[in-house]
């Protein structure tokens, strides 16, 4: 699928094709949208970590921020 195709240029050669891989064996076809307190959409692209943990981590502060928005 051509969001496979898309994560191989965008992580470079080695790194997109093990994420390929994986992808394809385990039958990805996309990525879930989420959304935090019904009103907020989280785009997934908009994270630039260098990691998997800084993805996590920065994924995590956003939906974060959202809450405490919400609270005040």
């Amino acid at each position: 699928p051509e969001n496979i195709r898309r994560a191989e240029k965008r992580n470079g050669e080695k790194g997109g094709k093990k994420q390929a891989e994986t992808a394809r064996a385990f039958g990805v076809t996309g990525t879930p949208s989420f959304y935090v307190n019904g009103r907020y959409l989280i785009r997934n692209g908009g994270i630039k970590p260098t990691t998997s943990d800084g993805f996590t981590k920065g994924f995590a502060d956003i939906v974060n921020a959202l809450l405490k928005k919400d609270e005040g």
